[in-house]
């Protein structure tokens, strides 16, 4: 696999920045369908998806693992030196404890990581990663 831009560095960017516009290109995301009024670009192929807001501010972004909502499983490193396999207990190996009171959030300085697991509760289905 091709080492991509980290997508973390477009959180709380505006889509029409230049450095977005080339990340979006890297990434092959592109606009999905029935966004309503937040704007969503997704990148199937490469099991990603991202929301911007209103103004077109970059707020969410998506990794996607496991086929999780048709999407073809995030090739990338896990952000915030998560590793690379997309499980409960190798993620917790690499990032400690999650946040306390919740049972998968990790707070990094510019942004929040938040693990929904699959029902086996030991694959990851989704991860969702917000500006701090």
């Amino acid at each position: 696999m091709a080492v991509r831009t980290d997508l973390t560095l477009l959180l709380g960017r505006h889509l029409g920045d230049y450095l977005t516009q080339e990340v979006l290109r890297e990434w092959a995301l592109l606009p999905g369908l029935g966004a309503g009024p937040a704007r969503s670009l997704l990148s199937p192929d490469l099991g990603v998806s991202l929301l911007a807001d209103d103004y077109g501010r970059i707020a969410m972004i998506f990794l996607h693992f496991h086929g999780d909502a048709g999407f073809q499983p995030y090739p990338g490193a896990i952000p915030g030196r998560g590793g690379t396999i997309p499980k409960r207990n190798s993620l917790m190996a690499a990032l400690g404890r999650p946040d306390p009171g919740t049972t998968g959030q990790w707070s990094f300085p510019t942004f929040t990581m938040f693990a929904q697991y699959a029902a086996d509760n030991e694959n990851l289905l989704r991860l969702t990663l917000r500006a701090a």
